[in-house]
């Protein structure tokens, strides 16, 4: 498993379909496109000084959440055989938080 070090943020982004909609199966180099536009996916691991120089030094995020990430931000990282984006925790911009009703 991958490890971010000091203020990164490692997600794994939601997956792009492999057809639209209306059923037309999209290229592989187009669902790629997509892929890295991608601006939501979970908390897989966050290094040891993520959040700490942004003055309560309390987490915005922890491993498991659901959250919207800067579009491009960080780098595109593949590890057995997935795809993951390591961002600096600055690039995580809001939570999900799912509707208990």
């Amino acid at each position: 498993m991958l490890e971010p070090t000091g203020h990164h943020v490692l997600i794994e982004p939601d997956k792009v379909d492999e057809k639209t909609k209306g059923g037309i199966y999209l290229p592989e180099t187009a669902r790629k496109q997509e892929q890295n536009a991608t601006v939501t996916g979970v908390i897989i691991a966050v290094g040891k000084q993520a959040w700490m120089g942004f003055g309560d030094s309390e987490p915005w995020a922890a491993v498991g959440d659901r959250v919207y990430f800067a579009k491009y931000g960080g780098v595109v990282i593949t590890n057995e055989g997935k795809d993951y984006r390591l961002v600096n925790d600055e690039d995580v911009v809001a939570i999900i938080k799912e509707d208990t009703q």
